[in-house]
């Protein structure tokens, strides 16, 4: 007996051992367990086949519902979360009993509902819908939503819509990053250029708007895109100090800043606008003539145009005394 209970104490000061052991082991990894920012994606598919796209930097692993709120896109859900029944306006009402509104499940009736695609292991493409439990997003991971028909007559559902994969590095490269604003005032004109990067799917856009200091706001204006910039230029301004505030929209890849959001309001820029009166007034004052000696344009004096008419005033009347003389000598006495 006193052997068997020497032998119970030995086995389970091991297991103590064992299972303290491997606590510390897993506390002091730095992979198992460990958590922090990271940057993850989202694909959402609409019913007519446009796709918007995010790339997000949130605190990893995070679960999908986390990385769809951060998208910035209204979504409702039913049965505790387990089903997303509506996102932006397509779908059904967030109840469990009109969640699944376009969808009898029974054979031969189409049905429609939002599709969760989690990215497979491979990480190059979409895995099964059917996954379950399923799992959070770690950093570099995707997930897609689609809205489409799904077979649901058999045990497993097969989706009969196809959606794009997209990486999380395309993301990235698809989403607009905001750069620097400038604005350049001239005579009676004003010049900006937004700068940006990114945007490789080219469906970002902004817009501007512009006042003198101390009035109010013009109405926004669209920007021209170009391959790094936006462009906007107008003419006819009343001189003074303005004000411009540039926002960059880019809806279908989001903007790269971390919480989902398709616009960016950049700091708003002050420039000064000329005036064409007090030129106008200078060149007025100037003789209309100017002599082009050498490449210099040299501006006649006061003087100058003095001289130049005593001499020839002297020339004429010494012509006119010279023509007295001839006809009082031809005259007959």
């Amino acid at each position: 007996m006193l052997c068997a209970s020497n032998l119970q104490r030995t086995m389970k000061l091991t297991l103590l051992c064992t299972t303290a052991l491997v606590a510390l082991m897993l506390g002091s990894s730095p992979v198992l367990g460990e958590s922090g920012p990271g940057h993850v994606g989202v694909l959402v598919q609409f019913g007519d086949g446009k796709v918007l796209t995010r790339y997000l930097e949130l605190e990893t692993p995070v679960d999908r519902l986390t990385v769809l709120e951060a998208s910035g896109l209204p979504f409702e859900t039913a049965f505790g979360g387990d089903a997303v029944c509506k996102i932006d306006e397509e779908g059904c009402r967030g109840t469990d009993s009109e969640c699944w509104c376009q969808c009898t499940f029974k054979e031969e009736e189409p049905c429609f509902f939002w599709i969760y695609l989690p990215m497979s292991e491979s990480g190059d493409q979409w895995g099964d819908m059917n996954t379950w439990p399923l799992p959070d997003l770690d950093d570099g991971d995707v997930s897609g939503w689609v809205w489409g028909e799904v077979d649901v007559s058999t045990e497993q559902w097969a989706p009969l819509v196809e959606a794009p994969f997209v990486s999380l590095a395309e993301m990235e490269q698809r989403a607009l990053t905001p750069g620097e604003v400038t604005a350049m005032g001239g005579t009676e004109e004003l010049n900006v250029s937004a700068t940006f990067g990114g945007d490789s799917d080219r469906t970002a856009s902004a817009s501007l708007r512009y006042r003198l200091l101390g009035h109010p706001w013009s109405e926004p204006q669209a920007m021209v895109p170009g391959e790094s910039h936006f462009a906007f230029a107008v003419h006819g301004l009343q001189p003074g100090e303005y004000e411009v505030q540039v926002v960059y929209v880019d809806y279908l890849s989001g903007i790269s800043s971390g919480d989902g959001n398709i616009s960016y309001e950049a700091p708003p820029v002050e420039t000064t606008v000329g005036g064409s009166t007090d030129s106008q007034a200078s060149e007025s004052t100037q003789p209309p003539v100017a002599e082009d000696v050498g490449g210099a344009s040299i501006t006649p004096k006061l003087g100058d145009y003095a001289a130049s008419v005593w001499l020839g005033g002297l020339a004429f009347g010494a012509i006119l005394l010279a023509l007295l003389v001839v006809y009082l000598r031809k005259r007959p006495r």
